[in-house]
């Protein structure tokens, strides 16, 4: 909305100005119309500023906030339903596959955390692709690029195992990160919570994960 809010309000005082002069508001001049102009100047300038200022979205220059721009057939999802993946994926019991350990994968999730955050700050993306799907690493690459040196100090970590769904041969896993993050030198850490959606094929025997989304909230 911001956007247009700048033309539109430049329009609308364009109108009513016009309006004055033309309708010969203006004829004998007084004090008073000279205030009205200024009114209503003062009125369009601060309704710019607000709707421009509801407009701003934080950033930030971490690695997993640089990959909120969700891979596109990822939603915000419940992994106890079926709106993980491109909609038609379903719940799946961990129970039911004999190789998949809840707490190993959360051990080796955390690590993974911690790796990529310290590879993003020190612009490794030859590290970061090995972890991502292409689809994510073009995203992440092309923000990493434009971004210079950034700082991220994991303070407290805690995960939360969402559940697995399947489509077809791909098996997706959800995990929640929360806790807090010191990204300037000596500031006060901050809170986050952010969602990875983790991949890998059914298909292929010992086939790697591959974080495929990464969601804010």
């Amino acid at each position: 909305m911001s956007r247009w809010l700048g033309p539109l309000a430049g329009l609308a005082a364009g109108g009513l100005l016009a309006s004055m002069f033309f309708g010969h508001s203006f004829e004998g001049i007084q004090f008073m119309d000279i205030l009205i102009v200024l009114g209503v100047g003062v009125g369009i300038f601060f309704l710019v500023r607000m709707f421009r200022g509801r407009g701003q979205v934080a950033t930030t220059d971490r690695f997993a906030t640089a990959g909120a721009a969700n891979v596109e057939r990822f939603q915000p999802t419940d992994f106890n339903s079926a709106s993980v993946g491109g909609g038609n994926a379903r719940p799946l019991d961990a129970a039911h596959l004999a190789w998949f350990n809840e707490e190993s994968f959360l051990q080796n999730a955390r690590e993974y955390y911690l790796q990529l955050q310290v590879a993003w700050d020190a612009n490794r993306m030859e590290e970061i692709e090995e972890y991502v799907t292409p689809t994510l690493f073009r995203v992440l690459a092309q923000q990493r690029a434009a971004l210079g040196e950034t700082f991220t100090e994991v303070v407290s970590l805690r995960l939360e195992f969402l559940g697995l769904a399947s489509e077809g041969d791909t098996l997706f896993a959800g995990v929640r990160y929360s806790g807090l993050v010191r990204e300037q030198r000596g500031a006060n850490p901050q809170p986050f919570t952010e969602t990875w959606h983790i991949q890998r094929s059914l298909s292929e025997p010992n086939a790697n994960w591959y974080i495929a989304g990464i969601q804010q909230g």
